[in-house]
């Protein structure tokens, strides 16, 4: 979409396959490794983009760090992560606690092996801060629908709390627009 838009692009991903699935996809220069792997020229982006990465990288702070390096000074970062303080995650907590840890769903669901963090409204400012960035923006995003896989009642369960968490303003995702400091 952003190239249709004019944007010159390229990639990163960890995944060898990804990598390869996103250069015949997308026709963009696509690398494998860890960004800071790269060695990509300083101030070379207008925009960097991260859409369900922040919460699987084993450093994040170290990838804010260096994509604040390679971002122009007048680019912006974008990314999206789960919301750790969304109702849906806070009652699952409660669910699993009560019960002693014997009861795990939907706490499963909601809690992904892959993901190594997660970060509230505050802990996502305090990192992005403490990266050298200012938040311009943070925006709640509700529980999209096809997280109600299974039967109806869940899929009900789902879209009920979706309108809910949007009242209390605890959606399950964070969107971030920041610049640097």
């Amino acid at each position: 979409m952003a190239r249709e838009e004019g944007w010159e692009v390229c990639g990163v991903d960890i995944s060898e396959y990804a990598v390869s699935r996103a250069k015949e996809r997308c026709e963009a220069e696509v690398f494998a490794g860890e960004l800071a792997d790269i060695n990509f020229p300083e101030a070379s982006f207008d925009v960097i983009t991260m859409w369900d990465v922040l919460e699987h990288l084993a450093h994040p702070q170290k990838a804010l760090a260096e994509a604040r390096r390679i971002m122009k000074d007048d680019g912006i970062i974008l990314l999206d992560t789960p919301n750790e303080g969304s109702l849906i995650r806070r009652v699952a907590h409660l669910i699993y606690r009560f019960f002693g840890g014997r009861v795990v769903y939907p706490a499963r669901s909601l809690y992904h092996i892959y993901h190594r963090y997660y970060f509230s409204e505050d802990t996502l400012r305090r990192i992005l801060d403490a990266s050298g960035f200012t938040v311009m923006e943070m925006i709640r995003k509700p529980i999209p629908r096809e997280k109600g896989r299974g039967n109806r009642v869940e899929r009900a369960v789902v879209s009920a709390f979706a309108a809910l968490e949007k009242r209390l303003r605890m959606d399950f995702e964070l969107l971030v627009i920041a610049g640097k400091k």
